[in-house]
């Protein structure tokens, strides 16, 4: 089950009018969580908008004794949510769904499966010289 947890906004960092970083504190992600699986963050307490955002993981964030922290995100404001995001402030609070601890192994199993089917397909397929060279002019119907 991917951790829920509420996590504290610890920095936003604007990066243009559209572009901000967030620094989550979410150390039960961060321990699990690898730089591009996802989040799902819900930008307000309320109810608008209703449902999370998905973010991709941008840093795992961690102490200096190597412990994980938290996370950040690359957040583009361009509706209600991501706008809101945008406008935090160090301290709020946002809830955060993180990745499934098991879901980083069944990615690095589904990509030696994907490996292991290129090669097989590489090795196992034997190449056709090309059957023939195409003259000049032969595609407008005209003889070479």
């Amino acid at each position: 089950m991917p951790p829920d947890i509420d996590a504290a906004v610890l920095q936003n960092t604007r990066l243009s009018d559209d572009y901000s970083v967030l620094a989550l504190d979410a150390p039960a992600i961060a321990a699990v969580a690898a730089p591009g699986q996802f989040v799902m963050v819900k930008t307000s307490r309320g109810l608008d908008p209703l449902l999370r955002r998905p973010f991709s993981i941008f840093e795992i964030l961690r102490h200096r004794d190597g412990r994980p922290r938290g996370i950040t995100i690359l957040n583009k404001r361009i509706g209600t949510g991501t706008a809101l995001l945008y406008e935090i402030e160090p301290g709020a609070h946002v809830e955060v769904l993180g990745p499934d601890a098991g879901q980083r192994e069944q990615h690095r199993d589904a990509q030696r499966g994907r490996d292991k089917e290129h090669r097989l397909v590489r090795d196992e397929i034997p190449t056709q010289p090309h059957a023939g060279r195409r003259e000049p002019g032969a595609d407008r119907g005209q003889a070479a």
